[in-house]
């Protein structure tokens, strides 16, 4: 785990009362789960504050220096995750960019509290959808709790390249051919999925008791 110190911290000014806190520990948890769930492993030097008392004594100006950003890099994937301090994602975006080519970043998760300006969401479409980087955005309050856990929402699994390729010559067809899944989907951006990519849905059987029923979705 690294630290990189030299970039713009989310220093609150002025301090963010208990109810911010208790959003941030909530976010910073989520958080993560969804690395977790990309396939990467959270060393134990960064410390997860797995209840909320023990991340309030922790929690101060400073300490968010350490505690709300990150870059993360396993097996060649490298990743950061940020709480920026500016509420709204608009044109600070050429600096975030900026910084991911400087380091040599390709996938970045960021956290705002406000919303994104028009400008900006064609511009993070457009890069996605040219599979150049990955910025994957949520608020704050999208990160309040894991919609993976939510009882009604299936399990979802991106499939490899090798389990695509299988997928499409098992059943003779093309990509094309396969249902669709949009790349807004909550829970495609859950596990960043990239357009193209097959992702395999497992449900509950409706009508067989300890039966699964599986489906597949391309992303659009």
């Amino acid at each position: 785990m690294k630290f990189l110190g030299s970039y713009k911290r989310i220093i609150m000014d002025p301090p963010v009362n208990e109810e911010m806190m208790y959003m941030m520990w909530r976010s910073r948890t989520t958080l993560f789960q969804i690395l977790q769930d990309r396939g990467y492993t959270i060393k134990n030097d960064f410390p997860e504050f797995k209840d909320f008392e023990t991340w309030a004594k922790e929690f101060d100006n400073e300490n968010l220096k350490k505690q709300m950003r990150f870059f993360h890099e396993q097996d060649s994937k490298k990743i950061i995750v940020d709480w920026p301090k500016e509420p709204k994602l608009g044109t600070n975006i050429r600096d975030i960019y900026t910084e991911m080519e400087n380091i040599g970043v390709t996938n970045c998760i960021l956290i705002i509290s406000d919303s994104i300006t028009p400008y900006t969401k064609n511009i993070l479409k457009n890069l996605k959808q040219q599979n150049k980087i990955q910025i994957d955005v949520f608020t704050l309050k999208e990160t309040q709790i894991n919609i993976t856990k939510h009882e009604l929402v299936p399990k979802h699994e991106i499939l490899s390249i090798p389990q695509k390729k299988t997928l499409l010559q098992e059943y003779n067809i093309l990509p094309s051919q396969l249902p669709q899944i949009k790349l807004t989907d909550p829970v495609v951006r859950y596990f960043g999925a990239k357009k193209g990519q097959v992702m395999k849905i497992t449900r509950k059987s409706e009508t067989l008791e300890d039966m699964e029923s599986i489906s597949y979705r391309i992303v659009v």
